[in-house]
């Protein structure tokens, strides 16, 4: 694929130049489907958290705090993961100093 992930201990944790962070939420309980869920949020450019509605494409904006603006998942248990994300250079092998 050509892409790094890589778990932080916290969302303040510095990142490679090019990388960007992200934080995963997931639902432990099962729906009326028997399905579990997850959702993940990204860091843009400018700090803000956004993230896409599923299938829907729709790209919501949650501000600096994610955790505070993520009410429609509200039945996402609390236990935050991030990450951050980076691309590898054409020739780059994974995952030496990064």
């Amino acid at each position: 694929m050509g892409w790094i992930i890589r778990e932080m201990d916290k969302k303040d944790d510095p990142i490679p130049l090019g990388a960007f962070r992200i934080m995963s939420v997931f639902r432990d309980k099962r729906d009326k489907y028997g399905t579990v869920d997850y959702h993940f949020y990204r860091e843009d450019k400018d700090g803000n958290w956004s993230s896409k509605a599923g299938y829907k494409g729709d790209i919501l904006e949650h501000g600096k705090e994610p955790e505070d603006n993520s009410k429609h998942y509200i039945d996402y248990n609390t236990d935050r993961r991030y990450y951050y994300v980076i691309k590898l250079k054409k020739g780059d092998k994974c995952c030496g100093g990064i």
